[in-house]
């Protein structure tokens, strides 16, 4: 990729008017193929597999500082990873793609991976869409061997090279949440607080699965407390399983400073368990990893949420 970390496993199309064959690259991302001299040959790369892999919310924050102009990419590489709706320009509408993968919403992109032939040079590094780039490379009449015929892969939606941790390791902080282990049924329903325990500081987004018991309790909505919540920071395409995806990134892109004991905000269920049921309520990366980012947005802090529960009694 554009840090120069090898990339394995990428299918190597090799294409010809009477030849059509692939090969996987090696641990070290080498491929090879003997072929006839003389023709004409296309060599075109393309990689499936996990399209969450590498994506995760620091990604919707680079995003958003780029289009507000706040840290514009400098790299033509970092602007097609952000395209991840190949409208060949960044836009709210990749943002909002973006949310749905990490939220579990979607799970498929028009393309998972990109490869652009490692000497192509951009007329325009800001906007590499000024001109259609080529992602393959033509051998034309071909005499000998070629060696060198690199690309540079790029993960759609990964504007941040997220596997490459090395670069960007932080000072492992821990931010520590907690659900309180009992809380009150009123009318049917109840208002499970998530609580700052210590260490939200220059917080600019996390994201969590949060898990119950679906037989107990039924998911209804979320409110906001110290922070700002909408329909859009949650998904509930496994909530019949009673696994709630949430992901949080700061609306005005300021850091958040909060003390122990602050609300971020309720999860608000419909109780449907009988008299004397109890549900633990869990977060962790049953559905997409436990993240954490200040406002550096660098991997390593820890975010550790402490389990609460609700029991249900008094039910009339």
């Amino acid at each position: 990729n554009e840090s120069g970390d090898v990339v394995p496993g990428v299918t190597i199309n090799l294409l010809s008017l009477t030849d059509s064959r692939d090969t996987l690259s090696d641990a070290a991302g080498d491929f090879n193929f003997e072929v006839l001299p003389g023709k004409d040959y296309l060599i075109e790369p393309e990689k499936a597999g996990n399209i969450i892999n590498g994506i995760n919310v620091a990604d919707i924050l680079f995003i958003r500082r780029h289009l507000l102009g706040v840290n514009v990419f400098s790299s033509p590489y970092k602007v097609i990873a952000a395209d991840v709706d190949l409208s060949n320009q960044v836009d709210v509408a990749d943002i909002i793609v973006l949310r749905k993968v990490i939220l579990q919403m979607q799970d498929q992109l028009s393309k998972n991976w990109r490869f652009i032939p490692s000497d192509y040079v951009f007329s325009d590094n800001a906007n590499p869409f000024v001109d259609v780039f080529p992602e393959s490379r033509t051998l034309i009449n071909l005499s000998g061997a070629q060696a060198n015929q690199d690309f540079i892969a790029i993960k759609v939606g990964d504007v941040n090279d997220n596997h490459d941790v090395s670069a960007r390791i932080a000072s492992n902080a821990t931010v520590k949440l907690e659900i309180p282990d009992k809380a009150t049924i009123v009318n049917g329903q109840v208002r499970v607080p998530v609580n700052v325990v210590s260490g939200y500081a220059d917080i600019m987004g996390w994201q969590s699965t949060f898990d119950f018991d679906p037989s107990v309790l039924s998911f209804s909505h979320i409110e906001s407390g110290a922070i700002e919540i909408s329909d859009f920071n949650s998904g509930t395409s496994q909530i019949a399983a009673g696994k709630l995806s949430f992901v949080y990134d700061q609306p005005d892109l300021f850091s958040d400073h909060f003390s122990q004991g602050t609300t971020l905000f309720h999860l608000v269920f419909d109780v449907t368990g009988k008299e004397g049921s109890e549900t633990r309520i869990s977060a962790g990366p049953s559905l997409i990893p436990l993240k954490v980012y200040k406002s550096d947005l660098r991997d390593g802090n820890i975010l550790d949420i402490a389990d609460g529960s609700v029991s249900v009694s008094g039910l009339s």
